[in-house]
């Protein structure tokens, strides 16, 4: 065959890696790579709204640089799932971890710290908060140098120590605990009205409120009517 005829095949970007135990995160096209390293047990994974532990050890893939540990400080890393608190490499890369996993999750910068990479002043792999950098130096200062350099990418070996669940969502209860979950507000914000906490108190009254609109298809006969007078109360109490 000429030369002009051969066919060339092009890697997939897992195959990119050296090592082909990598595989892409789903919805990441690449951008997440995961490796476990230990399995896990049971079926479940933490979703948005739990609160995680994790032990992780942070470095950078181009050179192994190590960045930060929590083994270091012999002390678990906790977050919110779903809120913003960690890069998007954590958020999707621990949930979809089971319970003692073991993992190295391998992320470009757009799953990291992009273009400025991370602050000094942040702990990766927390969100850097919306603030310009800290200053250091006398007269002469400047902005200190970035904890990771810009458009890095990122190595975690992460454990997924267990976790918490979060609040659930009115969509999640089920009517008999909407139900309890209106009273415990109900009490909650009658209490904060007694201590002078008016805000307080209108914001755990709306909150009641939330989880009994538009639920009453859902219930019958005496939950009918208990829905109703829960309702009523709340609403006198915003008045």
């Amino acid at each position: 065959f000429s030369q002009q005829n051969k066919r060339v095949e092009m890697p997939s970007v897992a195959l990119l890696d050296e090592d082909d135990d990598f595989e892409v995160v789903e919805g990441t096209n690449g951008g997440i790579m995961k490796k476990i390293l230990l399995e896990g047990k049971g079926g479940t994974s933490p979703t948005g709204g739990d609160k995680v532990q994790v032990h992780y050890t942070g470095t950078l893939t181009a050179d192994g640089t190590k960045f930060e540990s929590s083994r270091d400080r012999d002390s678990c890393f906790e977050f919110q799932l779903g809120v913003g608190e960690v890069i998007t490499c954590f958020e999707l890369g621990v949930s979809g971890m089971k319970r003692g996993e073991k993992c190295i999750l391998r992320c470009t910068p757009d799953f990291a710290y992009g273009e400025n990479g991370c602050p000094a002043a942040t702990m990766p792999p927390k969100c850097p908060p919306p603030a310009i950098l800290p200053k250091v130096g006398g007269d002469t200062a400047k902005e200190a140098p970035p904890r990771i350099p810009p458009n890095a990418g990122l190595d975690f070996e992460v454990e997924l120590v267990g976790w918490t669940e979060g609040q659930k969502k009115s969509w999640q209860m089920s009517v008999p605990e909407k139900m309890q979950f209106a009273e415990e507000k109900r009490v909650e914000g009658n209490e904060m009205f007694k201590a002078g906490d008016y805000d307080g108190a209108v914001k755990a009254y709306k909150t009641g409120l939330s989880p009994l609109q538009d639920m009453y298809d859902e219930m019958g006969g005496a939950m009918i009517a208990r829905g109703k007078e829960l309702t009523i109360k709340l609403s006198l109490n915003l008045a």
